[in-house]
């Protein structure tokens, strides 16, 4: 099959030498929406729209203010704020109790300025642009899986998956494969993740043992990062 644009990153990340190719897709939407943000596109209308609407999560706040564009990341702020004020000023009175004689009563349906509210601290606007390319290259995972027997071999051949990932792939697997291919690919991944899992483990028990002054003159083998790896392997976290 011929490498198509969308197939492209998928490949790639299986065939990196890393503990999920999962997470590298991931990592490397993460590192282009946040790159692309603070290029050019903060100048471009319609992205200042929707990121006025919606503003930033701690998280990418953080990675672009490290990136040094101060002007940049001040702009999106300075019309992200002016759109907070304006629905504050506009909309306060949504917020009132309806009062009833000696009982007051909250509104039925949700005020229009808590909504408003709402929306930016449950929202980010890199966020849902990575959570929506990274659905996509999932269902690029499911048809490589179905219709490339290379890329099976490419799976074959991974470390295995972090287990968010993990658990992902077999949620939506279910979904997404023909009853056939979902059982091969459980077939295959199942005993890679336990065979990851259990020399983790074992790793994990040889640090624990090497904190022992009974092992201090032991050779550490592959244990000595092993808390690094179980903290990535269980909740996809990079240490540093």
């Amino acid at each position: 099959m011929k490498e198509k644009l969308y197939t492209i990153p998928v490949n790639e990340a299986f065939q990196a030498d890393c503990s999920c190719p999962l997470c590298e897709i991931r990592k490397k939407l993460d590192k282009d929406a946040t790159d692309y943000m603070m290029g050019p596109s903060y100048m471009e209308g319609d992205i200042r729209m929707e990121t006025n609407k919606v503003g930033f999560c701690k998280e990418h706040y953080e990675k672009m203010y490290k990136m040094k564009n101060r002007l940049g990341l001040a702009l999106m702020c300075d019309t992200h704020i002016q759109e907070i004020v304006k629905h504050l000023r506009t909309e306060g009175d949504s917020l009132k109790m309806v009062k009833k004689g000696l009982f007051s009563k909250a509104p039925k349906d949700k005020p229009k300025l808590n909504a408003f509210l709402n929306n930016i601290s449950d929202n980010c606007y890199i966020c849902n642009k990575i959570n929506y390319n990274f659905d996509r290259y999932l269902d690029t995972v499911f048809f490589l899986w179905e219709k490339e027997p290379s890329f099976r071999d490419l799976v074959a051949k991974s470390q295995g998956f972090c287990f968010e990932h993990f658990s992902l792939l077999l949620d939506k697997g279910r979904e997404n494969l023909s009853a056939e291919a979902y059982n091969d690919l459980v077939d295959l991944i199942l005993p890679k993740e336990a065979d990851m899992l259990e020399a983790l483990e074992k790793d994990v028990a040889w640090f624990i043992d090497k904190n022992d002054y009974q092992h201090k003159d032991d050779p550490w083998g592959t244990a000595r990062d092993a808390v690094e790896r179980a903290v990535k392997t269980l909740s996809g976290l990079e240490t540093e």
